[in-house]
């Protein structure tokens, strides 16, 4: 007992379910990566043409240049 709570300890050899074993969170899931040619970091916008996860600038107009251009309606 202390001024932050109690704290219990059992020994290995109790047997306690694997309820209280540690595990690593995974909580929140990895970011995307960017759709960028070449660009291996995590996106931070959405193109709002084709929907495709991008980090910069730079990388969105890598993606535009590389896509066949849209014709307009």
């Amino acid at each position: 007992m202390g001024p932050s709570g109690s704290i219990v300890t059992f020994p290995d050899t109790v047997g306690l379910p694997t309820i209280f074993d540690p595990k690593p969170c995974s909580y929140p899931p990895p970011r995307e990566k960017c759709a960028g040619p070449f660009c291996t970091d995590p996106y931070k916008y959405r193109d709002s043409q084709s929907k495709l996860p991008l980090c910069s600038l730079q990388c969105c107009k890598a993606v535009h240049e590389k896509m066949p251009s849209l014709s307009a309606c």
